[in-house]
């Protein structure tokens, strides 16, 4: 008699070798490109040569209709400075997929507050926000089998749900669509480094996470959007390390979570700073701070961070909006109507 196998359970090795690319960049220009939206055969990305300053986002790379079951999904995926030549777990990348599915009707048990009982109206749509980790998302694994995650939930995943959530409330329209359900998955499928389940340092653990949860925004924002879900604005996230001691002030866009320990180790005050935004409509949705070291940020300080924060946001904004450009001139063309909103 066989025995019974678990189909829901990720059935890999138990040891994770990660794969050593040859860097194909190394030889041009040193002093670092203005980085450009550049369309590819399957996505759109943002790309430069190197970090030459501080408010440089790192590559970025979107492919919109990634999962054709769902009503709309994307792929977002942000490099490291030294993924390409490195595979140490703090040059890892950062890859997160998401699908949406709805507008649909709520289950009976979620629509009456999970009694089971007859769903009652509700003149609102239901928004729901799942994260999950997969098992060799984090480098170190939590206490997995050979550096593998645990199948199950973690406390990154609950943070990473309601954190994406909050910042996607603002920005849907869920008046316009009563007695509804919006269901969105997100499997962050790289970290970026190793979180908080692996036993790095603070700054570097709060960088990741932060970072999962600023790109899992701007995935979640594109898929809603092709999902035809009306909403005031695309919304974005962007993170910042704040070095305010010792002077100047030193901000750093976008930082890796080896960035980020080594900007709180080197400084006598650091901070990490994550915006969530409507750059079409220049609004901000939440700004938050954590202290990695030090007493914190002054008013200017933040002031200049919000501001450099925004017009990193601003170029997101640019490069997600092309590439729903691109879907819908693709849907066009194969006669499948364009995105409604």
């Amino acid at each position: 008699m066989s025995a019974a196998i678990d189909k829901r359970r990720i059935n890999g090795p138990d040891r994770l070798h990660m794969p050593v690319f040859r860097d194909s960049n190394a030889a041009t220009n040193a002093k670092g490109v203005e980085k450009t939206s550049k369309q590819g055969d399957e996505g759109r990305m943002v790309e430069g040569s190197s970090r030459g300053r501080d408010e440089e986002l790192r590559p970025l790379y979107i492919q919109t209709s990634l999962i054709p079951q769902a009503t709309g999904s994307c792929y977002i995926e942000c490099s490291s400075p030294s993924a390409s030549s490195s595979s140490s777990p703090s040059s890892r990348s950062i890859k997160i997929a998401c699908a949406v599915y709805g507008p649909r009707q709520p289950s009976i048990g979620a629509s009456a507050g999970g009694s089971g009982g007859r769903a009652g109206f509700a003149d609102k749509a239901e928004l729901n926000v799942e994260c999950r980790y997969a098992p060799f998302a984090v480098a170190g694994g939590g206490g997995g089998v050979g550096g593998r995650m645990k199948p199950g939930k973690h406390l990154d995943s609950t943070l990473l749900s309601s954190r994406i959530r909050s910042a996607l409330l603002p920005a849907v329209r869920l008046d316009l669509l009563p007695k509804a359900a919006i269901d969105i998955y997100l499997t962050v499928l790289d970290a970026g480094g190793s979180g908080s389940t692996g036993g790095s340092s603070l700054p570097a653990s709060t960088a990741s996470l932060e970072s999962c949860a600023a790109l899992g925004l701007t995935a979640a924002s594109a898929a809603l959007a092709l999902a035809d879900v009306d909403m005031w604005g695309l919304a974005v996230g962007a993170l910042a390390s704040v070095q305010s001691s010792p002077s100047p002030t030193r901000i750093l866009i976008d930082p890796t979570p080896a960035e980020a320990a080594a900007a709180s180790s080197s400084a006598a005050s650091s901070s990490i700073v994550s915006l969530a935004t409507m750059p079409a409509l220049g609004s901000v949705i939440s700004l938050d701070t954590m202290t990695t070291s030090g007493s914190g940020l002054g008013l200017d300080d933040m002031d200049a961070a919000v501001r450099a924060l925004e017009r990193a946001a601003a170029k997101v904004h640019l490069v997600v909006a092309e590439a729903l450009q691109d879907e819908v001139k693709q849907r066009q063309e194969r006669g499948l109507g364009s995105v409604g909103r």
